[in-house]
């Protein structure tokens, strides 16, 4: 194909999915669609979570490496949070998205009761894209409650072993 020099050749590329009424698809089928996917969505969380947990704990009881499973946290994170980077995705994907947020962010605990004990802050009206995304507020601390709260007791019970190894040393030296 040859062009005249400084011509530019442009295409407009068709709209992915289609919102207005020239759908092809009735809206109802988009409906339904949407239903279904919420309605798998207790099965997707539970499944995802029985599978990282599972694979976690095999994990630490046959000592092998962890770095596949970081690995797939650390891509399931930056995923999910993309559309927290104004990227534009279609509401299904927001969906799906909503359901592996909590493995994602590491929600094991029940974090509010938590929330309420450990940490006083004042409320803040979210951006609507971290509403989007499940999130209830835009502190930091309080979107990775979770993940703080399993750092702290990482630190707890590095105290508690060397308290407990103190109390053993000094409990040897006085048998002796």
């Amino acid at each position: 194909m040859l062009t005249k020099k400084q011509s530019v050749l442009k295409k407009a590329l068709p709209r992915q999915l289609s919102y207005d009424s020239n759908s092809t698809q009735p809206v109802q089928f988009f409906i339904d669609a949407t239903k279904a996917l919420q309605g798998a969505q207790a099965t997707v969380q539970t499944s995802m979570k029985t599978v990282m947990y599972g694979n976690l704990a095999l994990n630490i009881v046959m000592a092998a490496s962890l770095q596949m499973l970081w690995g797939m946290i650390n891509v399931m994170q930056i995923i999910v949070n993309m559309p927290l980077l104004s990227v534009q995705f279609p509401s299904n994907c927001i969906l799906f998205y909503n359901f592996i947020n909590g493995i994602a962010n590491f929600d094991i605990f029940p974090q509010e009761y938590l929330k309420d004990i450990l940490f006083k802050m004042t409320e803040t009206e979210p951006d609507p894209r971290y509403e989007q995304m499940g999130f209830k507020s835009n502190n930091i601390v309080e979107n990775l409650t979770n993940i703080i709260l399993a750092i702290l007791g990482i630190c707890g019970l590095i105290v508690f072993v060397f308290v407990i190894r103190f109390l053993k040393n000094k409990f040897v030296m006085q048998v002796n």
